[in-house]
């Protein structure tokens, strides 16, 4: 049968004659198998880092330069280029046998921000597609209010895996301020202690009384400060008014006689001396 030649790299090869073409012997003869040759072709295949086929097959001569696709698009990444093993393939060399071009990407990043009630910025930082993002900072805080006191309770919504930017803002369980309101007579002393919250109606107790002294007699006037709705921890002290006291002033003889009209005096001013009283038979001392 007809001999074969082995392709190489390059071509392939077809038996096409001897030369010289063979005739009747007439002395000693070498003839030499001639061959025709094409070029070899080769398949170029597109896939991802799984296997899966992301392009046509390309069957290309030897020598020629392969067709880029077009970018592959993969949710959540970014293509990065076709790669040959490790080195990044480039569509500009003749291709010299079959090659499988493998596609290679980088996940997406998204920007995550974590913000406070007011919008205060508490942290942020980039997060791949498809992770969880965490947040790393100190507890979110909201300062106390006249009605309420503030405890962080989580963020607004759940703390997904990463598909696009997102913005989470803290939420705060709320608990009454509680306010301390006393009422306490003028020397301090307690009269009632009640706890409120803020905007409440104050209780108020029934209007104290004060001592009377020799000098003065008291009644009850006010609370100082005026009592209004709960607005903070309070105390309120009883003001008194005072009325200088009055005494009556007898004057009678040693048997208790009546020697002269009864005066009413206030305290610490003197009393009006009488006429002197006469006796029979004894002088006024």
């Amino acid at each position: 049968g007809n001999p074969r030649k082995e392709p190489d790299e390059q071509y392939i090869y077809e038996f096409e004659k001897w030369s010289p073409d063979i005739t009747k012997v007439e002395g000693n003869t070498t003839y030499t198998a001639k061959y025709s040759k094409k070029l070899n072709s080769y398949t170029v295949t597109f896939s991802d880092e799984d296997g899966a086929k992301l392009a046509e097959d390309q069957t290309i001569e030897y020598g020629s330069v392969v067709i880029k696709p077009e970018n592959p698009t993969k949710v959540g990444h970014e293509f990065i280029g076709w790669y040959n093993g490790d080195t990044e393939y480039e569509f500009t060399e003749g291709i010299k046998g079959n090659v499988t071009l493998t596609a290679k990407w980088e996940k997406e990043k998204y920007t995550i921000t974590f913000v406070n009630y007011d919008g205060t910025i508490l942290e942020t930082k980039a997060a791949e597609y498809g992770t969880i993002p965490t947040y790393t900072k100190q507890i979110p805080k909201k300062p106390s209010d006249n009605i309420y006191k503030y405890s962080f309770k989580g963020w607004d919504k759940d703390v997904v895996e990463m598909t696009e930017d997102a913005i989470y803002t803290a939420t705060y369980k709320e608990k009454f301020m509680e306010y301390e309101v006393k009422f306490v007579n003028d020397d301090g002393t307690e009269i009632s202690t009640k706890t409120y919250h803020y905007g409440d109606t104050v209780e108020i107790p029934a209007n104290p009384t004060k001592n009377a002294t020799a000098q003065y007699t008291y009644t009850f006037a006010s609370w100082n400060p005026e009592v209004t709705t709960v607005k903070g921890t309070t105390t309120y002290t009883a003001i008194y008014s005072k009325t200088l006291n009055s005494y009556k002033v007898k004057f009678v003889d040693v048997d208790g006689t009546v020697l002269a009209d009864e005066q009413t005096v206030r305290y610490g001013s003197p009393a009006k001396e009488p006429k002197e009283p006469t006796k029979q038979g004894q002088a006024f001392e």
